[in-house]
């Protein structure tokens, strides 16, 4: 790609700004989902969970029903960070008889 073709690009996004913006926020809700992952998959467990903006702004069992709630809140899914939260699973280790 060259340069007018990123700048066509960027401006198709909203420009520049807006875009680096939105990345730095997205990389906020990543990094916010990743270090609250533990507690989440005790209270959330077996769930999609949506972060934007810092916050969990939906959950479900089914991608395609939180998919579906995150656009009827107005918000771009490409946008919102997504994770299935998947029950810790326990190990029992027996002791030899």
């Amino acid at each position: 790609m060259n340069d007018r073709q990123v700048r066509k690009v960027l401006d198709s996004m909203g420009g520049p700004n807006r875009v680096a913006k939105e990345l730095r926020q997205f990389s906020r809700d990543s990094r916010l989902l990743s270090a609250v992952l533990k507690n989440l998959r005790t209270s959330l467990p077996n769930r999609w969970v949506a972060v934007f903006n810092g916050e969990v702004v939906e959950t479900d069992k089914s991608l395609t029903r939180l998919l579906k709630k995150v656009e009827a809140l107005g918000l771009d899914p490409g946008r919102v960070a997504i994770r299935f939260l998947e029950h810790p699973r326990r190990f029992h280790i027996r002791a030899a008889a």
